[in-house]
This record gives structure tokens, sequence and C-alpha cells, in this order.
């Protein structure tokens, strides 16, 4: 092959691989967030294809994965929006984590047994390690009218009312990490003249998937290991989320307004 002939195709490779790149960016597919949570089967190649991206954008966004999957990490996918959404397709209700909830309470409410909320929602490893924010199917039961004496947001559902079988609002850990992983500060701040409790669920530089859950009064700061994080925060009763990445020795704050919340 002359060397003409060799740059011509070059060429029209490169024409065609640039074809097939916006395409594929106009077709991108919004059902992914800012966030995504590796699920048992996924692939990097698999999850970049869903997402509406390259392999190479996502390695580029989560470099300390190395390429290495596991169930429950949480990757940074490019240019999209966030999306906390539960491992299987098929259920009319959907139930968003409040602080306090007890697995065993959220089935009661909805009238169905622990194992069958269980049975639905297969990636909760473990039912007493719940975390704010999570989204949990919700299998029907002809008894779930109950749900209306209890008011946890509820998605695809109208009905709003008081729960009344929320555990203490404490300080919540889940999660570990490998001796020597390096910490940041972030400093909370509520002055929104009511009840703040926020959730940090974060993927480490190394790796490790950890959940940090704080009620906040006043000003405090918290050490946690450097990584990327996604927080789910209740501000007198209203969510808000978004994401942060913490850095090596980095002090962050987060300050809790009534109606947003703003970190820097």
């Amino acid at each position: 092959m002359s060397r003409k002939t060799l740059t011509q195709f070059i060429v029209i490779i490169m024409l065609l691989t640039a074809s097939f790149a916006s395409v594929g960016s106009a077709q991108a597919w919004s059902g992914c967030g800012n966030t995504y949570v590796i699920q048992w089967g996924d692939t990097i190649s698999a999850v970049a294809t869903r997402c509406g991206t390259s392999v190479s954008a996502l390695l580029a966004a989560n470099p300390w994965t190395n390429g290495y999957l596991y169930a429950g990490q949480v990757l940074a996918i490019p240019a999209g929006n966030y999306c906390n959404c539960p491992q299987n397709v098929g259920y009319t209700n959907t139930y968003v984590v409040r602080p306090g909830d007890i697995f065993s309470d959220i089935a009661q409410r909805y009238g169905v047994s622990t194992s069958q909320l269980w049975a639905a929602n297969p990636n909760v490893w473990d039912i007493n390690r719940i975390y704010a924010g999570q989204v949990l199917n919700v299998p029907y039961s002809s008894s779930s009218s109950s749900s209306s004496s209890s008011s946890w947001f509820v998605v695809n559902s109208t009905t709003t009312t008081t729960s009344t079988t929320a555990a203490p609002l404490v300080e919540r850990s889940y999660g570990s990490v490998l001796p020597g992983t390096q910490t940041g500060s972030v400093k909370m701040t509520n002055i929104a003249n009511g009840q703040v409790y926020v959730s940090l669920q974060g993927t480490t530089n190394d790796g490790a998937s950890v959940i940090k859950e704080y009620p906040v009064e006043g000003t405090m700061k918290v050490n946690v290991p450097n990584g990327w994080y996604v927080y789910v925060a209740w501000v007198g009763g209203e969510e808000h989320s978004g994401q942060f990445q913490l850095h090596g020795g980095e002090n962050l704050t987060m300050v809790f307004y009534p109606h947003k919340v703003v970190v820097k």
C-alpha cells in the first residue's frame, strides 16, 4: 500500500469515527445521571452504551477504577443527570428511603412482608443498612392502602401523610476503607432554621464504597475518605441532592439554607 493510499485510508477512518461519535452523542440516553450505581453483570462498555457516553470518556471520569467494576460501586457519568434508581424494573411504585426509616416498617406500611420487600430489592444486601435517599421497589399488595397512614415520599403515588415509625436521626456509617486511606474535611453549617439530615454516598479513590450520614445542628466538621460523592439532604423535610469530589487534604463546606444546599 502506497503512502498516499495509506493516508487516504486513515483520513476516511477518522471521518467515519467522528461521524459515529456525533450520532452517538445525539442519541445519548438521558436515563443515566451524573453518577451510576454498578449492578451485577455490568461492564464498562455496557454502562457507556447505556448512558450515552464512550468507554474512554467513562474511564477518564473514573481513573481509579482501572476498568474493574463491582456491584454497588458509584461511577461518575460525563454529561448526565443523577438518577438513584432501583436495580429491578417492572414495579409500579418505588419508595425513597427517608432519614430514620426501618426496612420492616416500610414493608408493614405497604402491607407486604419484610421478605417480599427484600425479594423485590435484591441489591439490598443487609436490610439493617438501608440509607437515606436509597430507592426501593415496592411490590403490590391488596392491603397496600395502609400506606395512606404514612406520608413519606413515594414515586408514582399521590398519597402523602405522616410517618410514625422512624428511628432517631443519628450519625451512621456504612462500608470500610483500606488502612491509610487519605481523608478530607467537610464543614457543615445548618442555617435553615429546621431539621437537617444529610447522606453522603461515595466511592473512594481506591474503589471502596462508603456511606456517611449525619444530622446537622449548628456548625460541625466531619472527616470522610477522599473520593467522589453524591449527597442527598433533607432540609426541613425538603429533599436536595448533588455531588462533589473530595481531594487529598481538601476542605469543603456545605451550607444548608431553607430551600437550597451550597457546596464550595
